[in-house]
């Protein structure tokens, strides 16, 4: 008997999650968790042999490597980190007008990049309760090609970019958590 009440509480809860989700008014609904720009790239907790060198503005136009327009980009700050052998990690957080430009914004950034010949350019990570999508490319270095890669994904109206001198995925894969977002 136990086991039937609780089997209908849990369908009648399911039930009403399923119809408040799908009464959309059509309003941005402001997310409490999510914070500035500048909130985004001040890590609470830095990765180990890194330390913060500073936060800067960035201009809304242009702000994901020339992809980005004024009247999307409400505003753009971006944090740098360094380590002791000089690897550098920027974090960039663009806080969009809704949470459509933040996914039109993604989306053009991504298209900016050419097929690759071999392998595949995107690959999508699971990390904080949402999905990003991590980005390969190659410079040359010493003359040789070397990856380097760049995670990016939008939470709500924001847009985060993480990336650096790395050819460590794993290390700005860190970075990425560490945002909180």
């Amino acid at each position: 008997m136990k086991m039937r009440i609780v089997a209908l509480l849990l369908a009648i809860t399911m039930i009403m999650l399923a119809v408040s989700g799908c009464t959309d008014t059509g309003e941005e609904i402001d997310n409490p968790e999510l914070g500035s720009a500048s909130d985004v790239v001040s890590l609470g907790e830095v990765p180990a042999g890194f330390e913060q060198l500073g936060v800067r503005e960035l201009d809304t136009s242009g702000v994901l490597d020339g992809v980005g327009s004024e009247e999307t980009v409400n505003a753009a700050t971006q944090g740098i980190y360094k380590n002791g052998d000089s690897v550098e990690v920027q974090i960039s957080a663009i806080e969009c007008t809704d949470t459509e430009a933040a996914q039109t914004l993604v989306s053009d950034y991504k298209n900016e990049f050419n097929p690759m010949v071999q392998g595949e350019r995107f690959t999508e990570h699971s990390f904080n309760d949402h999905f990003a999508t991590r980005i390969i490319w190659y410079v040359t270095e010493g003359g040789e090609d070397v990856p380097r890669y760049a995670y990016v994904w939008n939470n709500d109206s924001m847009v985060v970019q993480v990336r650096g001198t790395t050819s460590d995925p794993n290390l700005l894969f860190t970075f990425a958590q560490a945002t909180g977002y």
